[in-house]
């Protein structure tokens, strides 16, 4: 779960948001994460609001974002096809 978490930084609409110390700090809790998700008996509750908390610190959370004013756009982006890309490429070589 928390390597799940942490790859879901990855994405570009959060990742535009870090920087090299938040990253260093999202491996910090995702380590954390892992180990109290491994303990015997489970994680301890107390644990885990300190650790919900540091997340949300990297605004990884809809609230977070929220709270902040900001907005993910969550359309599909598509990449142009190579016949988009090649049209635009000649209208800008005639001129157009």
């Amino acid at each position: 779960m928390a390597r799940d978490w942490y790859l879901s930084l990855q994405v570009p609409s959060i990742a535009c948001y870090l920087q090299q110390t938040d990253v260093a700090q999202a491996r910090v809790i995702a380590h954390i994460l892992t180990e109290q998700l491994n303990r015997p008996g489970g994680p301890v509750a107390n644990a885990l609001s300190p650790i919900f908390s540091a997340m949300d610190s990297l605004l990884t959370s809809e609230g977070a974002r929220r709270r902040l004013s900001i907005e993910i756009d969550r359309r599909e982006v598509t990449a142009p096809t190579p016949l988009v890309v090649a049209d635009r490429r000649d209208r800008l070589a005639k001129g157009a």
